[in-house]
């Protein structure tokens, strides 16, 4: 599966490129623990969280549009679910309330 979208820049590919498999496998399982233990949530409670638990040393580092890559991922393997609430962010915006699927 692609890592980068066809129209992303060159460095957007390589950064996939250099993604290993156990490497994503460690970063879609810590964003798949932080939504475990804080969820349900939005990408931005789920970023939060997570960026929480980098700075006490619990989490390896992901930028916050890593998070949202990760947990999309989640969501195509059937691990994480949009649970159908939406959360009216700051902005005014809704954003989708996601959660652990029951496996």
């Amino acid at each position: 599966m692609p890592t980068a979208r066809l129209g992303d820049p060159e460095t957007s590919h390589a950064a996939g490129d250099s993604i290993d498999a156990d490497t994503l496998r460690t970063s879609q399982a810590a964003v798949l623990l932080v939504l475990a233990l804080d969820g349900p949530t939005t990408d931005v409670g789920l970023i939060d969280a997570y960026l929480a638990l980098v700075e006490s040393g619990a989490l390896p580092q992901q930028s916050p549009s890593g998070i949202r890559t990760r947990r999309k991922e989640l969501v195509r393997a059937g691990y994480v679910i949009d649970t159908g609430l939406r959360h009216q962010l700051i902005s005014g915006r809704h954003a989708i309330v996601w959660a652990v699927a029951q496996r």
